[in-house]
């Protein structure tokens, strides 16, 4: 993982007041915990502040090559799409941080 990245990430999660987990140091962790992490925040953003993030995946070779083509970020209450992109990420983690990373700028705090 880009520890640029997550560096970023977390510090934009605290300024929005995400602070679910203050033991998450910003160096040496590991790629479970980080990825942990980002479940949390997911589940945050959706519950706290009604924004869901929908992954797109292709599945190709009977299930042997995934791509993930992007995502979308809706408001719940109303199901407004209010980012989208179709970016390729290669793996389900590159697109859930980037999903989160947007996510967060769209919070008004």
């Amino acid at each position: 993982m880009d520890l640029t990245k997550q560096y970023n990430l977390r510090k934009l999660a605290i300024k929005k007041g995400f602070n679910l987990v203050p033991s998450l140091e910003f160096k040496n962790v590991s790629d479970y915990d980080y990825y942990i992490w980002m479940c949390k925040l997911q589940k945050w953003l959706r519950d706290t502040h009604n924004l869901h993030i929908e992954l797109s995946v292709d599945i190709f070779d009977n299930l042997e090559t995934m791509c993930f083509r992007g995502f979308h970020i809706i408001q719940m209450n109303d199901y407004k799409d209010l980012f989208n992109t179709n970016e390729v990420f290669k793996t389900y983690e590159e697109v859930l941080e980037r999903g989160l990373f947007e996510a967060l700028k769209l919070i008004n705090k």
